[in-house]
């Protein structure tokens, strides 16, 4: 009888030790598996790193370009804020990072540069809105521009200049040139004035918040419906609209102070000091 039982077990028992077998393969592969999960990764890109290299020689001696600045390094929240409020609204900035942010020589924060992402997803479009209504609430000034090949130091100096409302830039800008021997040698050459720089083609305007070319649209719909208006060509990052001023008889013109429909709650951070 008692080799009944077991004839009637073992086939439990070889499915039982088979698993526990299976179970310690896994772990011990899991263990080999897990002991070296890093490895090295650039800091930047190669499209970030050739942006990095025009903005230094946009920069020269003026300002210096820092990349991959924490938010909160240059955002500080409300003093009144305390407790739980204070960490409900650092959390919204603790692990976000600036694309370049561009400091004076003494290092206290000048303005902030973005690169506009080709095709942002969902989380990208809310974490611009974010930044664009924090720089408007706390005055730091916010350049955003397009990653174009043809966008070279001398025009995203002008870009600079314009947003921080400054004069023509006077610094020098290094200039690599070739020899006739073929020789690369480093020269110091002036930056001409903004007015010197390539003029848009007739009848456009830059945005006058971020700096990008503004396209003409037309009203779909509406009291303004079929009237042209000046709309930011960086929407949805930007959601910039002026008026065309136009003289019409039967339709009312369209006024300046349309505004996005969003509702901005102010007074949350401050910009923080940096010296």
């Amino acid at each position: 009888m008692l080799s009944d039982e077991l004839n009637f077990l073992l086939p439990f028992l070889l499915a039982a030790a088979g698993f526990f077998a299976l179970s310690l393969l896994l772990y011990l592969w899991r263990r080999l598996r897990m002991r070296r999960p890093f490895e090295r990764q650039p800091l930047l890109s190669e499209e970030e790193v050739l942006f990095l290299r025009r903005l230094d020689s946009a920069c020269g001696e003026d300002f210096r370009a820092f990349t991959k600045v924490r938010w909160a390094d240059v955002i500080g929240v409300q003093p009144r804020f305390k407790g739980s409020d204070y960490q409900r609204v650092f959390e919204r900035i603790c692990a976000k990072r600036l694309d370049f942010v561009l400091c004076y020589p003494d290092l206290s924060v000048a303005m902030v540069v973005e690169r506009e992402a080709s095709n942002p997803n969902r989380a990208r479009r809310k974490r611009d809105a974010e930044l664009v209504r924090i720089c408007d609430q706390i005055g730091l000034p916010l350049l955003v521009v397009k990653d174009d090949p043809s966008l070279d130091a001398l025009h995203l100096r002008a870009h600079i200049e314009k947003r921080l409302n400054r004069l023509p830039p006077q610094a020098p800008v290094r200039a690599v040139e070739a020899s006739e021997e073929r020789q690369e040698r480093t020269q110091e050459v002036s930056l001409p004035p903004i007015s010197a720089l390539a003029p848009l083609p007739k009848g456009e305007r830059l945005c006058p918040k971020c700096n990008a070319v503004m396209q003409k649209r037309k009203v779909a719909k509406g009291k303004y419906e079929g009237q042209s208006f000046w709309a930011c060509s960086a929407y949805p990052l930007c959601k910039t609209v002026q008026p065309i001023k136009e003289e019409t008889a039967d339709k009312p013109v369209l006024q300046a102070s349309i505004k996005d429909k969003e509702v901005v709650t102010e007074g949350l951070f401050t910009l923080r000091a940096t010296r």
